[in-house]
């Protein structure tokens, strides 16, 4: 959104409607005439306006909730509390219409990106693959700090440091340190870290994490091979996982939370296919656009 759009008159609750009355037209097209990649923009744009809706929504709400908590302590009466709680309640429930939407698009949108959207088999291993425990595979500081809803404060692995500064982010896969200021995704920092081409590093991962890209040659008794599986296999990064898993399950319901766990959900079920050698398959054919064509059930059928 440029300045100039931003700057147009228009509610926050006009703009509700008008997204939920888009969203309600994106459900019709996915029972009827399909989906394409024009469509996935559209919506992915539509996500970008809401979460900023949503963050302009909860700020307002916190000042609120901060300000007027001050002012009741001070000298406030009874209809001013009547009135603030009122006012609260209000806004709360607006933003969490806004949280509903957004959770809304998003699902609607992950249907998308794997029905439609063509995946590369870099995208592919950024999705399947687990920076944190690329990273904690090379940790030698016990210090590994948690901060966010699924991020990490590990010590910078390229750089002397005596206080953890380099911050991954597992839900999204990508890592900088804030000291040093070096950063990388999934195959980039196994490039960096160990100093291998980008082919010699899909070949690593793909042996790693059990995914079949036809025509691995790595052997079995490679040592990176067996350094990284043996710590994604390790009772000290399931640990990891599960304290991270159960810290999130405390924090308060919202969308970011809700995909978090989902993440580490996976990381887990990861550990388990690997250590059943269930492998994964990977074909040229998740590279070719697709279109998502779903009909309208036949409720007449018994």
């Amino acid at each position: 959104m440029n300045e100039e759009e931003r700057n147009y008159e228009i509610s926050d609750y006009e703009l509700f409607y008008i997204y939920n009355q888009e969203l309600n037209k994106y459900y019709y097209y996915l029972h009827s005439t399909g989906l394409t990649l024009d469509d996935y923009e559209i919506i992915k744009k539509a996500i970008k306006e809401i979460v900023f809706m949503k963050r302009r929504a909860y700020l307002d709400w916190y000042e609120y909730v901060r300000l007027y908590s001050y002012i009741l302590r001070q000298k406030g009466n009874e209809k001013d509390k009547e009135e603030y709680i009122t006012t609260r309640d209000n806004k709360r429930a607006w933003l969490d219409e806004i949280t509903q939407v957004l959770t809304d698009y998003n699902k609607l949108l992950k249907l998308l990106e794997e029905s439609i959207v063509p995946k590369s088999l870099r995208q592919y291993l950024q999705e399947e693959c687990s920076l944190t425990h690329l990273v904690y595979t090379n940790n030698t500081n016990p210090r590994i700090k948690p901060y966010s809803l699924d991020s990490y404060l590990f010590s910078c692995q390229f750089h002397k440091e005596k206080s953890p500064s380099l911050g991954i982010s597992n839900g999204v896969g990508l890592g900088r340190c804030f000291a040093c200021g070096e950063s990388f995704n999934i195959t980039g920092y196994i490039m960096l870290y160990e100093g291998l081409s980008y082919q010699d590093t899909v070949k690593l991962l793909s042996k790693v994490y059990k995914i079949d890209i036809g025509n691995n040659d790595l052997d079995d008794s490679n040592e990176l091979y067996t350094k990284y599986t043996n710590s994604l296999l390790s009772d000290g990064y399931r640990s990891l996982l599960l304290k991270g898993q159960e810290r999130n399950s405390k924090k308060e319901d919202s969308y970011a939370k809700e995909i978090s766990l989902l993440k580490y959900q996976h990381d887990l079920d990861t550990i388990d296919r690997v250590r059943e050698e269930k492998w994964l398959k990977y074909t040229e054919d998740q590279d070719k656009p697709k279109r998502l064509v779903l009909e309208m059930p036949d409720f007449n059928k018994e």
